[in-house]
């Protein structure tokens, strides 16, 4: 027969985001008389997933279902009462997971899904008071928390000593259960818990204020559907079908009762310890005879030897919190009526249990009872220790055992430990899976801080040497523009030194300025003739001042030569030339090319010089180009 898959109720499952991170889905079957849970706990980041069948873990339920599975999906594959089912994991596209359940070809719908079936099962939660204790490894003081839950249906109460974390935890599990459900987002927010450097949790105002918004918190819990269903709340309220959780606080050092041994210690999942004898009603009220010790001071029992429990509860130190497990009948309601109402509970239970009792083996005394905790002389010590429990009240002991009710008990109790125990191992293992991938993503964040380390020091290393190199270029560009001008400096005072030192013949004079660049070539006229010179010349002329500098033609026989000139007083000249270098140019004479011409100082906005000779007495214009000092001196 053809069964719709996964895909084909898409739109009848809720999807969950895969970025939602852990969740819880919850699946229950019921066949004949016995109602069976199914819990699976998936983590859509990671991918890890288990799952539970009556509180323990299905074999080969632990694996990986991310993203990356096929389209198929996983399957988890179990047996109830010879029934085969499934659970299947399936991703819905690349962003979200649906989650379905199959028992013998027939889907089963999740706790979640729908109109919830037993809206009838009310709590009423109530914190009634705060008890401080210390911690055995801190030494600090602890708050409990005293909840006392009753259930509307039957009148079955609860009381129990919860810490903070403890609610913490119980809104995480909700939360887990309503993803992808739209009543997630009505469900209220937990107090918040401000830092202890800053509030003192142990002040009175603080406590109350807590307490009424823990209460509150609850009471909204319970309201909304769905939750007051969910396994997670049953158990913190201590109430789980027929089965109840509850605690005391004890400050004596006595209990006031007796424990006796049970077979099966050690096992998984087991309590070491029950019940015996109730020696002191008073100390102990609403304990009865066979009750299991599940925790003393927030630590599990299950799994432990009776000696290491009994160590443990006399090492508590006092006051001591102590759970204790309990099934739900008509005797133990009656029982805890009259311990309610300050009435005997021995009556009570008596009557109760009186109907159901078949036979009761020979009374033991209390001193044989408390002998048979060793199980030695005891006249039953190869049975079952809970169904031999006694408690006396009064002078004589009086049995009240009930073979069928110590049975039921034994299994209630046995299923409860171990769904606290695979509870507590899938938490150690989904804890180390998170603490493998937390190290593994600090070890990648470590390499990958540590290449870009690497790299930003390399990249800082280029740059250093890119920049050392053009330092380098810069400092031999400016060395050797330094060189050049020294070079040119050397130069220029080589020139001067030559200048200032010239002989007064006139062939070095010629020789002088031959090495110096040549002047440019002007037509002069014959000595013979004398020219006048241009009024504004003239004037530029006049205008100047005159230095101390006679000047002297002398003429040869040829009719076209150029009369000479000389220099009467050198020092004179040596003087002008000084006043040149402080503002002055050098401008050359103009001579003909046979004729050797003595250089004479003129300023530098003087265009033109003029030379009178004695030999005419005329004044014959000399024109002459003005020229650059440091042609003159081979200055670059």
């Amino acid at each position: 027969s053809y069964r719709p898959s996964v895909f084909d109720l898409a739109n009848l499952l809720p999807m969950v985001s895969v970025f939602e991170g852990q969740l819880t889905r919850t699946w229950f079957y019921e066949h004949g008389e016995k109602k069976h849970v199914l819990n699976l706990y998936h983590d859509t980041i990671s991918g890890v997933r288990s799952a539970m069948l009556d509180y323990q873990e299905i074999r080969g339920s632990l694996g990986n279902s991310s993203l990356l599975m096929d389209s198929k999906g996983h399957r988890i594959f179990f047996t109830i009462e010879n029934l085969p089912g499934y659970i299947e994991i399936k991703r819905s596209g690349w962003t979200s997971f649906v989650y379905s359940c199959c028992i013998n070809d027939r889907d089963i719908k999740e706790a979640t899904q729908g109109v919830p079936e037993n809206q009838d099962v009310v709590f009423k939660p109530t914190i009634l008071d705060t008890v401080f204790t210390v911690d055995d490894q801190s030494e600090f003081q602890i708050a409990w928390y005293v909840v006392k839950t009753t259930r509307i249906t039957d009148g079955a109460t609860s009381t129990v000593h919860r810490r903070f974390r403890e609610f913490a935890e119980l809104n995480s599990q909700i939360k887990q259960n309503m993803k992808g459900h739209h009543m997630r987002d009505v469900l209220p927010a937990l107090p918040e818990k401000p830092l202890k450097q800053f509030t003192d949790h142990h002040d009175p105002s603080f406590i109350q204020d807590r307490c009424i918004k823990l209460e509150r918190f609850l009471i909204a819990m319970t309201s909304i559907p769905h939750v007051g269903n969910m396994v997670c709340m049953k158990a913190f309220l201590g109430i789980m079908d027929q089965v109840r959780e509850y605690s005391l606080a004890f400050q004596a050092p006595t209990l006031g009762l007796s424990l006796l041994p049970r077979d099966r210690q050690g096992e998984p999942g087991s309590s070491p310890c029950v019940v015996g004898m109730i020696q002191k009603p008073e100390v102990c009220q609403g304990v009865l005879p066979g009750d299991q010790l599940s925790r003393v001071n927030g630590v599990p029992l299950q799994g432990a030897t009776f000696a290491a429990a009994v160590a443990r509860i006399k090492s508590t130190p006092r006051p001591m919190i102590v759970h204790f497990i309990q099934v739900i009948n008509a005797s133990t309601t009656a029982a805890n009526a009259a311990h309610a109402s300050g009435a005997n509970p021995t009556a009570a239970l008596n009557a109760g249990m009186a109907s159901a009792t078949i036979s009761a083996p020979k009374p033991v005394s209390p001193i044989q009872n408390t002998s048979a905790g060793a199980g030695a002389g005891h006249p039953s010590a190869s049975a079952h220790r809970p169904h031999t429990a006694t408690y006396a009240a009064g002078p004589s002991p009086t049995k009240v055992v009930d073979p069928r009710e110590a049975a039921r008990l034994d299994e209630v109790a046995t299923v409860l430990a171990a769904k606290e125990a695979a509870e507590k191992e899938r938490q150690e293992k989904l804890r180390q899976e998170r603490e493998i991938a937390e190290y593994a993503a600090q070890i990648e964040r470590a390499e990958r801080a540590e290449r870009e380390e690497k790299e930003r020091l390399a990249r800082e290393e280029r740059d250093r040497l890119e920049r050392i190199e053009k330092e380098k270029e810069r400092l031999k560009e400016v060395a050797r523009q330094e060189a050049l001008a020294l070079a040119r400096e050397k130069r220029r005072k080589e020139q001067l030194a030559l200048f200032m030192d010239e002989p007064t013949d006139s062939a070095s004079k010629s020789k002088l300025f031959d090495s110096a660049e040549p002047a440019p070539e002007v037509i002069s006229k014959p000595a013979a003739k004398s020219t006048i010179i241009d009024a504004p010349v003239v004037a530029a002329v006049t205008s100047l001042p005159t230095p101390p500098v006679q000047v002297t033609s002398t003429t040869t026989a040829a009719p076209s030569a150029v009369p000479a000139v000389s220099v009467v007083d050198p020092s004179a000249k040596k003087s002008l030339f000084t006043e040149e270098v402080k503002g002055f140019e050098v401008a050359p004479v103009v001579r003909p090319a046979s004729s050797a011409v003595e250089s004479t100082i003129a300023p530098a906005v003087q265009p033109e010089i003029s030379v009178q000779t004695s030999a005419s007495n005329d004044v014959e214009k000399a024109t002459s180009v003005p020229t650059d000092n440091a042609a003159l001196l081979g200055w670059d």
